[in-house]
C-alpha cells in the first residue's frame, strides 16, 4: 500500500536507522508554518500526543489544544480539546507564565464526525492552568525568550497530575463503543469547535496521533478551507518523530467525499531543543506526493454533511437569509409556452401549499420563480408545528414542486441545514443547498473576533459544539440579520462574544455564576429554590405552579395577503420560568410554537398565522394564541390574531393597482412613469439614469430577496458577470 511504503520511508529518513535510533520521553517541535506546536511526552503511565494550535492572524495567540491521551493499561483512546479562557494574561513568549484553558474530553466517534462534534464531547475542567513551558522547547518560542533548562520537566511535575486527571475523566465520560476502536487500535473525531479532524491508527508498527486541520472560510462552500495534516508517530524503544503535510493544489481540498483521494506533500522532524522558530526550519523532506483516501482520517460513518438539494431546483440566497427557489413543477407546467413574468402557483414548498410565483426561464426551462420563500414554509422544530424535524444545526430536508398524485407531478427535495436568519426571530430555517454544492456560509468570531460585513449580528453557530453558555471561549460564529433600531442588535440572541463564567450578563444569558454578589433564585425574581447557574440560565428555581402571561403582541395589519404567512411576535412572563410553547388554534387544528422559555421568567415567542387562499368574508380571520408552560398550564387569558385576508396588487402582474406609481408589466401608456423616469421593479418611478431598484441577479425579471427593489435592465448589468448590482449580488449569495 502506498501510504504504508510512504511510512516507512518517513521513518527510515528522518529517524535514522538502527544503532542511531534513540528512545525518548519527551519530544516538542513547532511546524514550517509555524502554527502549531506538537509535544509528545510521557507523564507517569501516560502518554500525551498533543498539539497547541495558533491563530493565522496572530501566531502567539492560541487558538486550542488538541490531541490524544494513551494509558499503559487501557487501548482504548482518549481524545482532548481545550480552549483558552478569555481574560487569561499568560503568553508563550514567557516561559515562566501560566495558561488557563477550558478543556473537554471524548473517545472515538461511532457516528459522523458532525454529528460527534456536537454532541459527544464533555467539559472535563472549566479552569486548567498550564505552564506556557510544557508546549515549548527549552529554548523558549524564538530567541531572547528566557530559556529555563529543563523547563518542560518542572512544568510536567507541575501539571502532570492536572492532565492526568484529565485523562481519568475523559475515561469516565467517554462514549464507548466497540466499533468506534476497530483494527489494531483506530478512532476519529472531530473537534467540537469542527476545525480539527483526530485521528490514531495503528500502522507499520508504529502509532500515528495526527489532525487534519481545517479554517473557517465563508468565502468556499460549506464554509470551510483544509490547510495542513500534524501529529506523531512513536512505537515502544523507538523515537519520537513528527509530520507535517500540505494538501497539493492538484487535490481535493475537503473531507466531504470519504472516497475522495486526496494527495499531499509531506516533511518530518524528531523533537528539538533549540527555540520553537528554529525548530519549524528543522523539517525534512519526505515525499512531494502521497496519495491518501479521505475516509482515512473520517470514522466508518463518514463527515456527515449536508447532502444537496436535487438535480434541476434552482435555489438563491445567502445563508444569512431566507433563500428563493424555482420549481420546475407548478400548476400548468409542461406547457410549450412560458409567459415570462405571469403568475404561477408551486402546489407545495415545505409546510407551505399553493405557494405564488412568477414565471422564468432558468437553463431553458420554464420554472416558477418564488422569491423569496416564506420563513414559516421552511421553519425547522421538534414541535409539531414546525413541519421540517429538525433542531439547529441540523440537516434538513422538504418538498418542493407539484406532488405525484396530482397529474404528472414533478417533486423535488431540498435539502441543507437549519440556521437561525434573523436576530429578531428565535426560530431556525431550513436553509437548501444548491444541486451539486454546498452553500457557502458567511462566518465570524472565532479566537480573532471576525466581525460581520454590513452591521450583521454575530451569532453562536448550532453546527458546532462550541458553546459559550457552557462556558465555551473562541466559538465561531454566523452572521445574521440585526434587529433593527437602537440597542444590542443581536436581541436574546447567543452571541459568540458572550462567555458564561466572566461576571457578566448579556445576550441570552439570565445569569452568570461570577457575578458579585452571587445570583441567587430570588435575586433572580423566583420565590425559592435553589439556584443552579452554571450554563447563566437559572435551573432549580421555583415561583409555584404559575401560569404564564403575554405582556405584548405585534398586531397584524388590517388587511394580510390571504397567500402569504404573516409572522406574529410576542413576549411573555412567567413567574416560575417553564414556558415550553405558543398554541395557535385553527378551525381545523392546532399548530405547536417552540418557545425558549425554560429557567427564563420573561422572553419572547413567535407564531406564523395565514389565510389559506380566504378572502372576501370567509377572508375575516381570528385565531386564538395561548401559551404552555411545563406543567400544563394554560395563560390565564388568551389573546385573539385577527385580521381580514384579501388578495393584494402584485407588482409586475400588468395593471397598476392602488399605491403603484406603474406597473414594469403593463404595456398601457397610462401606467407608465413620466418623462425621464423609468418604472422600477417595486411599481415606484426613478429616474432612468440611476440604477436603483432597476437590476437583478441571474434570473431574468425577479431578485432573490424581497427587500431588494430590482429589475433586469440591460443599461445596468456587470458585463463580468452578467448581472448587476453589488448589493444584489451579497443578498442572493452570488
Amino acid at each position: 500500500m502506498r501510504i504504508l511504503v510512504v511510512l516507512f520511508a518517513f521513518a527510515t529518513v528522518v529517524l535514522g536507522a538502527g544503532a542511531t535510533a534513540r528512545a525518548q520521553d519527551a519530544a516538542v517541535t513547532m511546524t514550517p508554518d509555524r502554527l502549531h506546536l506538537l509535544v509528545n511526552k510521557r507523564l507517569g503511565s501516560e502518554r500525551w500526543s498533543i498539539a497547541m494550535n495558533l491563530s493565522p492572524a496572530d501566531p502567539t495567540k492560541v487558538v486550542s489544544v488538541t490531541g490524544n491521551v494513551f494509558r499503559d493499561d487501557d487501548d482504548d483512546v482518549s481524545f482532548v480539546h481545550c480552549a483558552e479562557r478569555p481574560g487569561a494574561t499568560g503568553s508563550l513568549t514567557d516561559l515562566s507564565s501560566t495558561l488557563h484553558f477550558t478543556c473537554r474530553g471524548t473517545s472515538g466517534c461511532n457516528g459522523t464526525v458532525l454529528a460527534c462534534a456536537r454532541a459527544d464531547w464533555s467539559v472535563l475542567a472549566r479552569d486548567l492552568t498550564t505552564p506556557a513551558a510544557f508546549f515549548l522547547p527549552d529554548g523558549g518560542l524564538r530567541a531572547g525568550t528566557e530559556a529555563v533548562a529543563p523547563a518542560w520537566q518542572r512544568a510536567a511535575r507541575l501539571i502532570g497530575a492536572l492532565w492526568r486527571r484529565i485523562g481519568t475523566s475523559v475515561a469516565s465520560v467517554a462514549p464507548r463503543d466497540a466499533a468506534a476502536q476497530v483494527d489494531g487500535l483506530a478512532a476519529a473525531t472531530l473537534t467540537p469547535d469542527l476545525l480539527n479532524h483526530l485521528v490514531v491508527r495503528d500502522r507499520g508498527g508504529r502509532r500515528w496521533s495526527i489532525a487534519f486541520n481545517v479554517v473557517r472560510d465563508g468565502t468556499r462552500a460549506g464554509g470551510f478551507k483544509a490547510t495542513s495534516v500534524i501529529g506523531n508517530t512513536f512505537a515502544t524503544g523507538e523515537p519520537l518523530a513528527f509530520v507535517y503535510c500540505l494538501l497539493r493544489s492538484d487535490s481535493p481540498g475537503t473531507l466531504e467525499d470519504a472516497d475522495a483521494e486526496l494527495r499531499f506533500s509531506c516533511v518530518g522532524t524528531d523533537g528539538c531543543t533549540t527555540t520553537a522558530e528554529e525548530c519549524a526550519s528543522g523539517w525534512k523532506p519526505i515525499t512531494d506526493d502521497i496519495t491518501i483516501p479521505a475516509g482515512f482520517f473520517l470514522p466508518a460513518a463518514g463527515r456527515g454533511t449536508p447532502p444537496s438539494s436535487d438535480e434541476k431546483l434552482v435555489v438563491l440566497g445567502s445563508t444569512g437569509s431566507v433563500h428563493s427557489i424555482a420549481s420546475e413543477g407548478y400548476q400548468g407546467s409542461g406547457s410549450t409556452s412560458c409567459d415570462e413574468g405571469g403568475e404561477c402557483i408551486v402546489d407545495r414548498i415545505g409546510l407551505c401549499e399553493n405557494v405564488r410565483g412568477r414565471r422564468t426561464k432558468v437553463d431553458g426551462v420554464c420554472r416558477c420563480f418564488v422569491s423569496p420563500v416564506s420563513p414559516y414554509c421552511v421553519r425547522t422544530g421538534a414541535e409539531s408545528g414546525a413541519g421540517i424535524p429538525a433542531s439547529c444545526g441540523d440537516a434538513c430536508t422538504f418538498d418542493v414542486g407539484l406532488p405525484i398524485t396530482d397529474g404528472p407531478g414533478i417533486l423535488r427535495k431540498a435539502r441543507g441545514v437549519s440556521l437561525p436568519i434573523s436576530a429578531d426571530s428565535p426560530n431556525c430555517f431550513c436553509h437548501a443547498n444548491p444541486p451539486g454544492r454546498l452553500r457557502a456560509v458567511e462566518v465570524c468570531g472565532g479566537v480573532d473576533g471576525e466581525i460581520c460585513a454590513r452591521d450583521r449580528c454575530c451569532v453562536d453557530d448550532p453546527r458546532d459544539g462550541c458553546d459559550p453558555l457552557a462556558g465555551d471561549a473562541g466559538c465561531s460564529g454566523i452572521c445574521i440579520a440585526p434587529i433593527a433600531g437602537p440597542g444590542d442588535g443581536c436581541g436574546a440572541r447567543t452571541r459568540v462574544d458572550q462567555f458564561c463564567g466572566d461576571g457578566r450578563v448579556e445576550g441570552s444569558e439570565v445569569c452568570d455564576p461570577a457575578t458579585s454578589p452571587a445570583p441567587t433564585c430570588v435575586s433572580l425574581g423566583f420565590s425559592g429554590g435553589t439556584l443552579d447557574c452554571s450554563s447563566c440560565v437559572p435551573v432549580g428555581c421555583t415561583g409555584g405552579d404559575q401560569p404564564p402571561a403575554i405582556t405584548a403582541l405585534d398586531d397584524l395589519p388590517p388587511t394580510i395577503d390571504t397567500y402569504v404567512r404573516h409572522r406574529v411576535q410576542g413576549r411573555f412572563f412567567d413567574a416560575d420560568g417553564d414556558v415550553t410553547s405558543a398554541v395557535l388554534s385553527r378551525p381545523t387544528a392546532e399548530i405547536v410554537y417552540d418557545v425558549d422559555g425554560m429557567g427564563r421568567r420573561s422572553g419572547g415567542f413567535e407564531v406564523f398565522v395565514g389565510c389559506n387562499g380566504l378572502k372576501g368574508a370567509a377572508g375575516k380571520i381570528d385565531f386564538p394564541l395561548d401559551l404552555v408552560d411545563a406543567a400544563g398550564n394554560k395563560a390565564e387569558s388568551s389573546e385573539v390574531v385577527t385580521a381580514q385576508c384579501v388578495v393584494p396588487p402584485r407588482c409586475g402582474d400588468g395593471e397598476k393597482e392602488g399605491a403603484e406609481e406603474c406597473d414594469p408589466g403593463s404595456d398601457d401608456a397610462a401606467d407608465a412613469c413620466g418623462a425621464g423616469e423609468v418604472c422600477g421593479n417595486d411599481c415606484t418611478c426613478g429616474a432612468e439614469d440611476s440604477c436603483a431598484g432597476r437590476c437583478c441577479p441571474e434570473i431574468g425579471g425577479f431578485c432573490g430577496h424581497s427587500d431588494l427593489d430590482c429589475r433586469c435592465d440591460p443599461g445596468c448589468r456587470d458585463a463580468d458577470r452578467n448581472d448587476c448590482c453589488t448589493d444584489a449580488k451579497d443578498e442572493c449569495g452570488l
